[in-house]
């Protein structure tokens, strides 16, 4: 998957109705691809919700990359939601069905979630110091 960071840029008018509107084309000022950490991928934790044998999320951060969980985190939620994390758009979308996670099509190998709904699903994290309110 890459990381790609758009930015709308006013680049001509069209005349709809009668009004002139500025028209907006898509820049990319960035990318990251992850999908390097697919050795890395683990089967699920604390999900149930996932088949045990399907291999797609890691907390290991590809080079020149970090990822900081406060300690309030440790022991609370879903371990593979835990902060941020890096796994496949299948491994994400089956942990819960009917949210659309299934339609995204933005990218596939590896992505980099924050999922904080999928995460505060066990362990009740909610009442801890280690969510935002």
């Amino acid at each position: 998957m890459r990381l790609r960071l758009t930015a709308l840029t006013a680049t001509a008018a069209v005349v709809f109705a009668g009004v002139v509107a500025p028209t907006a084309t898509a820049v990319t000022i960035g990318s990251e691809n992850f999908d390097g950490l697919a050795g890395s991928l683990q089967p699920r934790t604390t999900e149930t919700g996932i088949p045990a044998g399907l291999l797609g999320w890691t907390h290991t951060a590809p080079g020149g990359w970090s990822v900081t969980s406060v300690d309030a985190m440790t022991g609370k939620g879903m371990d593979e939601w835990r902060g941020w994390s890096f796994a496949t758009p299948q491994f994400w979308s089956v942990a819960q069905t009917g949210q659309g996670r299934e339609n995204f099509t933005k990218a596939g190998g590896v992505l980099a979630v924050a999922d904080d709904d999928e995460w505060d699903d066990a362990n009740n994290p909610a009442t801890s110091s280690s969510r935002a309110r």
